[in-house]
């Protein structure tokens, strides 16, 4: 179930960092990438839950210029996180 529920808000997920970015609300991408890391820590994400954590203490205005690929290689490595979830779980 919970993989299910992750798989269905993960086009969401993409879309919030999207717009958080281009709105350079770095309060978004804090509050966003602490939702997705609570996710992982009940997925058993392991680097991936640090690779979360990083992107939420370095959401501050002055480093959303810089952040957008580390975004992007999160949001890129949780989709492979989806995909071999699925094959696992169905």
């Amino acid at each position: 179930m919970l993989v299910g529920l992750f798989s269905a808000d993960l086009p969401q997920i993409h879309d919030e960092f999207c717009a958080a970015l281009a709105a350079g609300d770095a309060g978004a991408v804090r509050r966003i990438a602490h939702r997705v890391v609570g996710t992982l820590a009940n997925l058993s994400g392991g680097p991936l839950l640090e690779y979360g954590r990083d992107i939420e203490e370095l959401a501050v205005p002055e480093n959303l210029p810089t952040l957008g690929p580390r975004i992007d290689a999160f949001r890129a490595a949780l989709d492979q996180l989806e995909q071999r979830l699925r094959q696992a779980f169905g």
